[in-house]
């Protein structure tokens, strides 16, 4: 931000060329996505496609994700959002895994897929997450507890 020289103070913008120090930033400090998730999140993002891939392979639930304490599910997401400066930014891409099972021992390779519109001269974030939650009577409730919940900027690519 203090890199605009032009804008007046209050009113300063973030430049494209300075989103890489958000690479690994941590949205909720109480946690890191690589605390909870114990199998490594791999992201990747293809500049000329526009899509974007999370996977986390060999995923084993009840070994390899952090237990909190009433829940019973948990949900991996993807988040692909371009910036250029302007306002004319549109809407991330979101992608949310199926629920998850806790208590699931059964070996499975997670994957999914956002997709923008491919755009070279816009700047992407790829930001991985994952959400607790409790399933009662049918119905998933988030857990609110920010301990857990984890959303982090993994990567970012600039034009």
């Amino acid at each position: 931000m203090q890199s605009d020289t032009l804008s007046a103070r209050g009113e300063r913008v973030l430049k494209p060329e300075n989103l890489v120090m958000l690479q690994d930033l941590e949205c909720n400090d109480r946690t890191k996505l690589a605390s909870i998730s114990l199998v490594p999140v791999l992201l990747d993002f293809d500049r000329i496609s526009g899509d974007g891939i999370l996977e986390c392979m060999g995923l084993i639930p009840h070994l390899n994700i952090a237990k909190l304490q009433g829940a019973t599910h948990v949900r991996y997401t993807i988040v692909l959002q371009e910036f250029n400066g302007e306002n004319s930014d549109q809407r991330p891409a979101i992608n949310r895994s199926a629920y998850i099972e806790l208590n699931d021992l059964t070996p499975m390779n997670l994957r999914l897929t956002a997709t923008l519109a491919a755009d070279a001269a816009k700047s992407v974030l790829l930001l991985a997450g994952m959400e607790y939650f409790q399933l009662v009577n049918g119905a998933y409730y988030p857990l609110s507890n920010g301990q857990y919940n984890a959303l982090t900027i993994k990567q970012v690519y600039v034009p």
